[in-house]
């Protein structure tokens, strides 16, 4: 016979409330609010990252390792001396006639790779980007760097050389140009790609009971 727990009961609904949360977060980053990606951050970190002193709290329902987690990342060539963007697609507009502008897009449920599920760990550890440097980004950096130092949950006032060369300094190498107009280089591609994490996540979640 199965036997009320009062402290599982309060776990399950501190999920319920966190999946709400980053659902939310996700409409509001859909509706062109990028700045949403740092929530969304902080969200999959209470929800993934386990440490000796940050418990997880799908560790803490003993799940985080059971469930089978959704994989939509383009795999990375090794061959492949070009950055790879594991998780995103970069996407032209034309705007004011001969002027172009670039910008990072979730692949969501367009991905050109087919989907599958995987275990945790290498869905969280393995890599799922390649910059210009080839410095490889797993889920686990990218979701990381901007809860803990680039505005989710603090901000550090020098971040790291290569994650400031991510985000501020286009080491993705993705530029837009057409016609005579001048060359643009892409913006931080991070937030598209916490954005794609947090697709996975859901999904993943969809398939727990």
């Amino acid at each position: 016979m199965n036997t009320f727990d009062p402290a599982r009961a309060d776990l399950l609904e501190r999920l319920s409330e966190q999946r709400d949360l980053l659902t939310d977060y996700c409409v509001q980053f859909d509706a062109g609010k990028s700045a949403y990606a740092r929530p969304i951050a902080t969200a999959l970190r209470v929800l993934i990252h386990q440490t000796r002193k940050s418990h997880a709290l799908l560790e803490q329902l003993e799940i985080r390792t059971r469930i089978a987690w959704l994989n939509t990342a383009e795999g990375i060539d090794p061959r492949n001396l070009l950055p790879t963007w594991g998780l995103v697609a970069s996407r032209l507009t034309v705007i004011e006639g001969m002027d172009v502008d670039v910008s990072w897009v979730p692949h969501l449920d367009n991905t050109f790779e087919r989907p599958k599920h995987i275990q945790f760990t290498g869905w969280w550890k393995r890599p799922v980007a390649k910059d210009s440097s080839g410095r490889f980004w797993s889920r686990e950096d990218l979701v990381l760097a901007v809860a803990n130092k680039d505005g989710g949950a603090h901000v550090d006032q020098e971040l790291p050389e290569d994650y400031s060369a991510l985000t501020r300094g286009n080491s993705f190498g993705a530029t837009a140009h057409l016609g005579s107009a001048v060359t643009k280089p892409a913006p931080d591609p991070v937030p598209a790609c916490v954005r794609q994490i947090a697709y996975e996540t859901v999904e993943s979640l969809e398939r727990w009971p």
